[in-house]
């Protein structure tokens, strides 16, 4: 643990030291004045919250220079990098009257006047203008407006639909983590593995940036309630762009299912991805887990195993869905659908009844038995059952530096795993591999599932508005887990009663962009706000 703080704190100390020259970071834009005042109205009418409806108002008195910028064109936000310790801020806006009216306004309600502009250029105590095509560029020095024109501004808004608009340059976050390593590098202490672990971590992502041409979030307010977009195109010939166009469509059958009260579901489509990829990512983890503290860390050899059988799913069409049993037990089921699960199955048999596992479970409080076969739908299901070694947990902690604990301590814990972890089932079919965690029925549902649901029904799917199928679609009912948590006295708000329409993710392609979308309901937002009121 000592060695990763170290590694983070040298991290975040180094990120003001950053000196890549002349590159934009990134592009924070409203739609258009207008677009802003039309939302907010309908915020407060979607969310029944009446302040938002007087927002427009409010800003137009508050914001100097408000009623003089046109209404219908992008407000943006420029973060420019400027080497040696220059970040640089620049605002766009197109003023309704000429730019000296504009400004002149804004420094009268200062007590100043505007100079004369030189070379189109307005300098003066507070700041510096410049007027390129019908935008105003807004600086608060002249070095920010310097590297915004050598730099350039976006012709043209983020086609990602929102009120809010960001784009981000990846070419230059690629830059900044590879300054931010090379000045870890220099000033880190002369541990192998620490500056091991840095070059590992810091390469994963800059690879991994380095094959994003562009990215873009937007969000905004529709009468189904507040929604996310993001839009991402991959470099052209990368590994990267491999993936995006391998990415399948979702069994919609497996899409209708999330439409039942579930704590949540995600449900996936198949994709390719390179064995070294994976195995890449497998390594950046097992070296962070150098970082774990000695009397709570794993054999890196036992880990690696298994992961083997996990990386022969990665790619294959996923499902899951979650609830919360009739006795109050968290249940969950899943599946898989791969080749030869039979084998899979038993290499994952094989390593839980192993030596080397069961001492990491015995060593680390847990104890978990030897898997148990029964039928379900002339099927052979295997159960493993979990439960808490409390002498031996209570061992861990005291030698992590809890000297004192004692069973209270176990208390919290005993609840979440009575609750989520009191055992898990897997089988193997023609169709792949199902899995259950909790409740035992999950199971027989799980399997059925692998070989498709019984519906097509295209209500979520209609809320979700994607031009083309899904490769990817997730609910998750916020209401519910608040519901969840209350048992654990963790609820941010008094709970809400029944369950909510539930978040929507979603993921498709197009072309070679990958979209996706979050969708908060505004029922969701109404019923938690109303909760949190009457808790004031």
């Amino acid at each position: 643990m000592k060695r990763y703080l170290v590694v983070v704190a040298l991290s975040v100390g180094l990120l003001g030291q950053v000196a890549v020259a002349g590159t934009r970071l990134a592009s924070v834009y409203v739609e258009s004045i207008s677009a802003l005042q039309t939302q907010l109205l309908q915020a407060a009418q979607v969310f029944e919250a009446p302040e938002l409806g007087s927002a427009p108002m409010i800003m137009s008195m508050m914001i100097p220079g408000f009623a003089q910028i046109d209404k219908n064109a992008p407000v943006g936000i420029h973060v420019y990098a400027g080497g040696e310790d220059k970040v640089g801020v620049v605002i766009s806006l197109t003023p309704s009257v000429a730019p000296e009216v504009f400004l002149g306004g804004l420094l009268a309600m200062q007590g100043a006047t505007l100079p004369d502009a030189v070379d189109g250029r307005y300098v003066t105590p507070k700041g510096v203008a410049q007027m390129q095509g019908e935008q105003l560029l807004i600086g608060r020095k002249v070095q920010d407006l310097d590297l915004a024109l050598q730099t350039g501004i976006p012709a043209v808004l983020p086609v990602v639909p929102g009120l809010i608009r960001l784009d981000v340059a990846p070419a230059t976050l690629v830059e900044i983590l590879g300054e931010l390593e090379a000045l870890a590098l220099e000033t880190m202490p002369a541990d192998a593995e620490q500056r091991e672990m840095l070059q590992k971590g810091m390469g994963f992502y800059r690879r991994g940036l380095a094959q994003v041409a562009s990215f873009q979030q937007g969000i905004g307010i529709t009468e189904q309630g507040l929604v996310c977009r993001s839009r991402m195109l991959p470099q052209p010939g990368r590994a990267l762009e491999a993936i995006v166009q391998s990415l399948q469509p979702v069994d919609a059958t497996w899409v209708a299912q999330l439409e039942e009260d579930r704590l949540f579901g995600a449900v996936a489509g198949a994709y390719s991805i390179r064995e070294d990829i994976l195995r890449s990512v497998l390594d950046m983890y097992l070296s962070w887990m150098q970082t774990v503290p000695e009397e709570f860390a794993m054999d890196p050899a036992l880990v690696r195993a298994m992961f083997e059988p996990s990386m022969a799913t990665v790619g294959a069409p996923t499902f899951w869905f979650a609830n919360m049993g009739d006795a109050g037990s968290f249940a969950m089921l899943g599946g898989v659908r791969v080749p030869d699960a039979e084998n899979l199955l038993q290499q994952m048999i094989a390593l839980s009844t192993g030596e080397t596992y069961q001492k990491q479970m015995a060593a680390s409080g847990m104890k978990v038995s030897d898997p148990v076969a029964r039928v379900v739908n002339d099927q052979t299901v295997y159960r493993w059952s979990v439960e808490l070694d409390e002498e031996a947990f209570l061992k861990q902690l005291r030698e992590a530096g809890a000297p004192d604990a004692d069973q209270a301590d176990l208390a919290p814990l005993k609840q979440v795993l009575d609750m989520f972890l009191s055992g898990y089932d897997y089988a193997a079919t023609s169709e792949g591999l199902a899995f259950g965690i909790g409740a035992e029925a999950g199971i027989a549902q799980a399997m059925q599932l692998l070989g498709g649901g019984k519906s097509t029904s295209r209500t979520l799917l209609e809320r979700i508005g994607a031009p083309v199928a899904p490769y990817m679609v997730a609910r998750f009912d916020l209401i519910a887990w608040m519901q969840v948590l209350e048992q654990f006295e963790a609820a941010p708000v008094p709970v809400v009663a029944g369950p909510g329409e539930g978040v929507l993710f979603a993921g498709w392609r197009v072309g070679a962009a990958v979209e996706q979308m979050m969708l908060i309901p505004a029922a969701d937002i109404r019923a938690l706000k109303a909760a949190a009121q009457a808790a004031q």
